[in-house]
């Protein structure tokens, strides 16, 4: 008797979406989301006018614009601004405002870029913004200054609309969260599942335990971004056109930057210094890509917990042969998963009943 099982059970459980329920309405500020849409398409649409026009002033929401989430002042809106500052330390001053506005205008520190690389990074920023800020609310919810609908409203920034569809817009798309579902769909993991339960668990928890679920959050989303860092890497060497290698570069590395200040800072360095379009010359081999997969690889800890191995990287079908491509051995899962619940157990349980359903006898 033999059995063939379906290989991608493992990653049904990233068909649903987050089933967290606010306590506050927080849908004012889910519609960042609708923002990143409208940014996208003047952005898409080279209409780099209405695209700062978009970024500059309140559009979806009558009282904030997208560029107030990226100069936002955590300490001094009561904010413990530790993850801030550790995305300063490898980012510099001003990453997130400086970076959105010089790649909608493909000028400062993007001059000389084509404009494909200039796009990618402007549309992809929007979402490394909102997902800042998300955790910055999540931050304050746990610090002195912060309440509970701060917390849901972190919970808002990540995942986008929750509630109805507004402007044509989907729930959970154009956020954090839907390329957390992504990246789980490429390498048959549930990371977004994970940060999920973590902002269930910390709903209505006192200050401690929303500090322990946010490093929980952390480090899903450290994984993610880890993830995509690698998956644009060695995409990017497969594409003979340059328009092509340009939006995976420039989607690579700014995805990079959504996770490198939750990634231990010798192995965000390294990134940035080998990665950065905005500094690098064209890559033509696998000297980078592998460059930082044997960084990953001799990293312990790549940040709040997470090892190379919560990547579960040769899942995806471009990154199967990593190991003897690069020459590394890819270390043991070491992710602490969240308590109870966990969307990673529920994720087994589903399949553990799927397999039963397509068991067949050959």
């Amino acid at each position: 008797m033999k059995y063939i099982i379906a290989p991608l059970l493992i990653s049904l459980a990233n068909a649903g979406d987050c089933d967290y329920k606010p306590g506050n309405d927080v849908t004012d500020h889910s519609k960042s989301a609708v923002d990143a849409l409208k940014l996208k398409e003047a952005v898409n649409a080279g209409d780099t006018e209405k695209a700062m026009e978009i970024y500059t002033n309140p559009t979806t929401r009558s009282s904030k614009k997208p560029q107030d989430m990226a100069t936002k002042d955590w300490a001094g809106a009561g904010a413990p601004d530790d993850i801030y500052q550790d995305y300063v330390a490898v980012l510099g001053e001003n990453f997130l405002d400086g970076y959105n506005i010089d790649a909608i205008n493909c000028s400062g520190q993007f001059e000389g870029q084509s404009s494909d690389i200039c796009k990618i990074a402007a549309v992809k920023n929007a979402l490394c913004t909102s997902l800042s800020y998300a955790f910055y609310e999540f931050a304050k919810s746990g610090g002195d200054a912060g309440s509970e609908k701060n917390w849901d409203e972190g919970f808002a920034f990540w995942h986008g609309l929750y509630d109805e569809e507004i402007d044509g817009v989907e729930l959970g798309s154009n956020s954090a969260a839907a390329v957390q579902s992504s990246r789980d769909s490429n390498y048959k993991t549930d990371h977004k599942g994970e940060t999920c339960q973590r902002i269930k668990n910390g709903q209505d928890k006192d200050k401690a335990a929303k500090k322990k679920e946010l490093d929980g959050i952390a480090a899903s989303i450290a994984a993610t971004f880890s993830q995509a860092t690698l998956k644009y890497a060695a995409e990017m060497l497969q594409g003979e056109d340059q328009a092509l290698i340009d939006k995976k570069w420039g989607e690579g590395y700014t995805y990079f930057r959504c996770g490198a200040g939750l990634m231990d800072k010798d192995l965000a360095m390294y990134i940035e210094e080998n990665f950065s379009p905005l500094t690098n010359e064209k890559m033509t081999d696998d000297t980078v890509l592998c460059g930082i997969a044997s960084k990953m690889a001799e990293t312990k800890d790549l940040g709040y917990g997470i090892s190379m191995g919560d990547l579960q990287l040769t899942n995806f079908e471009t990154l199967a042969d990593l190991e003897t491509r690069c020459s590394i051995t890819i270390p043991v899962a070491t992710m602490e998963l969240a308590d109870s619940s966990s969307a990673i157990k529920s994720a087994g349980l589903i399949a553990v009943g799927a397999i039963a359903a397509v068991i067949a006898l050959v």
